[in-house]
Parts: structure tokens; C-alpha cells; sequence
């Protein structure tokens, strides 16, 4: 899929600079979005940093704000900034990029087509954008710096990539969420948000 358009999320972001591939993402050919609401929580990347590579902050609406705190009696659970990514990838008709499981939940109840960072992850190769070898080392790294990331799709992916690019390391050790020691394989269950 090429030039397509898509609402990004920070949990998507945050993630790939965790695998140190962040710019990579906006080499794909699309139309990259969040809404001006939504730009201005960014920290880490920051504003600045993302901008300038080429994520366009979008100008809400006064239908739009009235739309977001329409949904905040059907979707409570959400912040402000995720019912403003609904709200702009319905606008659109854009694909919502995100990690968060609610907010996937609630796109995919809108009709809203989601993915998530495996998904860009899959596009980058796709594209020639990444090496097998190289996104399975983003995608380790992001895995060692505390992305959640679906440990079942990750461990397909991982190996793929490995045997296709020969460049097969030790099993990756999961952080386990109850004792914050390293403990569950990837091979265990879903690890946390989406993917």
C-alpha cells in the first residue's frame, strides 16, 4: 500500500525511536497526520523533531471539538487526544497508526481501519526502506526499551527476518510486568498494546 493516509499516534512514535528507525517511517510515501490537540502533548520525540520529518499537524474543527466530547460519553476510558485521532482518521478516511488497545478497540467499533507498529514495521520492508536484518534489530531494541508490543506476532517477525538475513542472535528475554525482572520468553503470550 503506497500513498496512503495515515493518523499517527505518540505510542507508534514512541516506538520507533525505541528501535531507532523513527525517520525511516516518513520515507514511506504518505500523507502523515495528528491533530494540532495531539502535537502539542508530544514530548519525547518532540514537536520540533517530528515536524521536521514531515508529520503535518492538522487543525481541528469546531465539528471536530464538538465531535471529541461527544465521544467521551461513549469511550471514557479514552484521553481527549485519543478521541481526536478518531475524529481526524474519520475525517480523513485515514488509516489510524497506533499501539494503545483501547483506542484500537474504539477505531475498530468506528470502522476506522487501524494498525499498529508492526504494521509499519512490515511497510518499511515492504518498501525497501529496511533490511530484514535491520528491522529485527529495531524491533529487538524496541522490545529492550519497554515497547509492548503482541510477543507472538513480534517472534514471527523476528524470525523471518533473522532467517531471511542470516543474522540470528540469542532468544530475546521479555521484561515480565509483575516482578520488572527479565523472566517471560517472547514466546509467551501477548506482551501488551497492540500491534
Amino acid at each position: 500500500m503506497r500513498g496512503f493516509r495515515c493518523v499517527i499516534d505518540a505510542s507508534v512514535l514512541i516506538d520507533l525511536a525505541r528501535g531507532d528507525i523513527l525517520d525511516v517511517l516518513f520515507r514511506l510515501e504518505a500523507d502523515w497526520m495528528i491533530s494540532d490537540l495531539a502535537m502539542a502533548e508530544l514530548r519525547a520525540p518532540s514537536p520540533h523533531t517530528v515536524r521536521g520529518l514531515g508529520l503535518r499537524a492538522v487543525e481541528l474543527e469546531g465539528q471536530d471539538v464538538a465531535h471529541i466530547i461527544a465521544l467521551g460519553s461513549r469511550y471514557p476510558a479514552l484521553s481527549v487526544y485519543d478521541r481526536a485521532h478518531l475524529v481526524l482518521a474519520q475525517r480523513e478516511g485515514a488509516i489510524l497508526l497506533t499501539g494503545d488497545r483501547r483506542l484500537r478497540a474504539a477505531a475498530e467499533e468506528m470502522k476506522i481501519e487501524v494498525r499498529g507498529t508492526l504494521w509499519a514495521l512490515d511497510e518499511l520492508v515492504s518498501a525497501g526502506l529496511l533490511t530484514g536484518r535491520r528491522a529485527a534489530r529495531a524491533l529487538r531494541t524496541m522490545l529492550e526499551r519497554g515497547s509492548r508490543l503482541p510477543a507472538d506476532e513480534s517472534r514471527k517477525r523476528l524470525s523471518t527476518w533473522e532467517k531471511n538475513s542470516e543474522c540470528r542472535r540469542p532468544a530475546f528475554r521479555l521484561q515480565d510486568d509483575r516482578t520488572r525482572t527479565p523472566a517471560r520468553r517472547l514466546a509467551g503470550g501477548q506482551v501488551g498494546g497492540g500491534g
